[in-house]
Parts: structure tokens; sequence; C-alpha cells
């Protein structure tokens, strides 16, 4: 499974002095205050207007925000790695018996 941007919907933001911004929306449900402009019902008419913030700092704010959605994604990446190369020592019955008592832990529901 690769992790793409290309799937998410494009979310105009603009800034205080004008700049524009085309950001994916998984980048834009990493800053809280816009993840909550986002749910708003007036918004859908374009851009979202971002009061207060210049386009310099608003600039920031989205690098910031791709940033930890890489970071979030390598971590994924680490823990998956470290899981697969984990080995059991455990004996075919004794896991079995784990297995038995705790169904929840294998169920892939």
């Amino acid at each position: 499974m690769a992790f793409s941007l290309s799937n998410s919907e494009k979310i105009i933001l603009k800034s205080s002095d004008d700049n524009t911004f085309e950001v994916h929306e998984s980048v834009t449900k990493q800053s809280v205050t816009i993840k909550h402009m986002i749910k708003e019902p007036y918004v859908g008419s374009g851009s979202i207007l971002i009061l207060n913030v210049s386009g310099e700092s608003l600039a920031s704010n989205i690098e910031y925000c791709k940033r930890i959605i890489g970071y979030k994604w390598l971590l994924f990446l680490a823990c998956k790695s470290l899981l697969f190369n984990i080995k059991s020592d455990f004996t075919l019955d004794e896991e079995a018996k784990i297995q038995k008592e705790n169904p929840w832990a294998w169920n892939n529901n």
C-alpha cells in the first residue's frame, strides 16, 4: 500500500493578504482550526478565508502539516517493519493456547 495524497480532495485556503494555496484535504486536517472550518456549512463556495494570517505564515503552517503526515507515515512503516521482524519464542502448542484464550487479538474485523 503506497501513501498518496492524490485521492484526497483539494481545498483552497486564502490568507488575509489574498495569497491562495491549493492543499489536499488530508493536509488541512492536520490543523485543528482549519479542520473545523472545513466542517462549517458556509465552506464550499470556493476558498476558505483564514483571517489574520499572512500568506507567509499560512505557507509555513501548510508545510508543517505536510511534514506531520510524512512523519506519521514513516512511523507506520517503521512499526510495520518491526512487527514483521519479531520472532516468536512460543512453541506451536503455547501459541495455539494463547490464541484460544484471546480470540479477539486474532479477529480481523
